[in-house]
């Protein structure tokens, strides 16, 4: 029997319907189960449906707005078109219906192939409507980060404030696939332009970059897309500079120490002198080549002075930067020297901490201390801003590499161990540095009294300003 064609004639990439027999209709149906595609004979038709060869068809679903058409078919004026995209596709004999969760045909597409692919892959299927505005996006992964319990909440601020930046520039509603590496460029090029440092629009791209590894992963994006690192690969990326970082020598460390040591904590009322153990604190920093975080959170717990050692260990007040990072560092002599009467001395109050806050309650790790070290830094003839807190660890990985283990020069392996490495990349490319100064020494210490000679004027000039300022009130800073 042929099949009656329903209503006028068609015209030329019309979309038709035939009216079967049940028998013929069964056949058909046999056939088309058996090779993967799907009865609904189809063409295109104005860009809203296509059917691809045994792979499946992209489309929008069209309902009827108020029941049926009166006027039977002739027209679309009760008819709505759905604005997502479905898909419909069958693998190993199983048919699957589901939204693409997107209305640009060409991401639909893309979807639909990795879909099929991961099917007959046998891997999972996220079959959730995807987010694909960048705005959207960002605040999903931002959410995702910080379920993670992986990354510290400054970190994860940071790469906030990089991705904010991101959605300003390419804008709130853009398409995540619709953003290109000449994009990409123009963002690294307009940070550069308002000032903004190499090694900073680098950490910009890096958070974007993350951003794009993540909408891989789930699908947002066609598996190997990514602006960022074909950017990157043009070689037309910033650079960080390769200047050495800024460490002390040994004499300069001892000077400083020595202003630490010699500060007047005298306070005037309503004010803030620098903090009160400022001496301590700069010399385990000093002698134990710690992070800045890893010292302001050690415990009085952690200082042995039976085992002469250190603990760094994760607590409550702040996690280690890398699973390197526990470990247990040798105490030295003079560490020793300053931290015993310190810890044993029963006018300190008492406290979980070894350096608490003296100025936030309950008990809390302090959370700057940049001008007290101002402070102190000034006092031995450096300027505000000079000297921060990670000069000091490249200070003590230089002159740990100058002392001796067991008579012969001490292994890169122990002082990268001591830092918290787990190789001494780190301290062959970044940490050590050349000295003026060197020797070979048993111990670290930095005695002004051993480089007198070196320091000269220096020394004494802040030896009379300590004479000269007797009793006087110290600079009030904020710690």
């Amino acid at each position: 029997m042929t099949p009656r064609p329903v209503g006028r004639p068609p015209k030329a990439g019309q979309l038709v319907h035939l009216r079967l027999p049940k028998a013929l209709y069964r056949l058909l149906k046999a056939h088309a189960d058996q090779d993967g595609r799907s009865l609904t004979a189809t063409v295109e038709h104005s860009g809203e449906e296509q059917t691809m060869r045994g792979q499946g068809r992209v489309y929008q679903p069209e309902k009827r707005r108020n029941g049926r058409c009166t006027c039977r078919g002739k027209c679309k004026c009760a008819v709505e078109v759905s604005a997502a995209y479905m898909l419909d596709y069958t693998v190993a004999r199983v048919r699957y219906r589901e939204s693409a969760g997107t209305e640009d045909y060409q991401e639909a597409l893309a979807i639909l192939t990795q879909r099929r692919a991961a099917r007959e892959n046998g891997a999972p299927v996220a079959t959730e409507a995807p987010t694909l505005t960048l705005k959207a996006f960002a605040a999903e992964h931002i959410a995702k980060r910080r379920q993670s319990k992986k990354f510290t909440e400054g970190w994860i601020d940071v790469n906030e404030q990089h991705l904010n930046r991101a959605v300003e520039h390419f804008g709130a509603e853009r398409k995540l696939a619709s953003i290109t590496v000449q994009d990409v460029a123009a963002w690294s090029v307009k940070l550069q332009d308002a000032g903004v440092k190499a090694g900073t629009v680098l950490h910009h791209l890096h958070a974007l970059q993350s951003l794009f590894k993540r909408a891989r992963a789930t699908g947002r994006v066609p598996s190997g897309f990514d602006p960022v690192s074909d950017f990157k690969a043009l070689g037309e990326a910033p650079e960080r500079p390769t200047t050495e970082a800024r460490w002390l020598e040994v004499s300069d460390a001892a000077l400083l120490l020595e202003a630490a040591r010699t500060y007047p904590h005298d306070r005037e009322k309503g004010g803030r002198t620098v903090l009160p153990f400022i001496y301590e604190l700069a010399a385990t920093m000093l002698l134990t080549g710690g992070r800045e975080s890893e010292v302001l959170g050690v415990e009085v717990d952690d200082v042995s002075f039976d085992r002469k050692t250190i603990t760094f260990r994760p607590n409550q007040w702040r996690r280690l930067k890398t699973k390197g990072s526990q470990r247990t560092v040798r105490m030295w002599p003079q560490l020793e020297e300053i931290l015993r009467p310190y810890v044993f001395n029963t006018n300190r109050p008492p406290s979980r901490l070894l350096f608490p806050s003296p100025y936030l309650k309950p008990e809390s790790m302090v959370e700057d201390w940049r001008k007290s070290l101002d402070a102190v830094a000034v006092r031995a003839g450096w300027k505000a801003g000079e000297i921060r807190s990670k000069q000091f660890r490249h200070t003590y990985a230089t002159a740990r590499l100058q002392t001796t283990d067991r008579g012969a020069p001490v292994a890169a392996w122990t002082v990268a161990k001591e830092l918290g490495h787990t190789g001494t990349a780190m301290i062959e490319k970044t940490y050590g540095h050349l000295g003026e100064v060197r020797h070979r020494a048993d111990v670290v210490e930095y005695r002004v009294e051993q480089h007198a000679a070196k320091l000269g004027d220096r020394l004494s000039r802040m030896v009379s300003v300590a004479v000269t300022s007797g009793n006087q009130t110290g600079s009030q800073v904020a710690a």
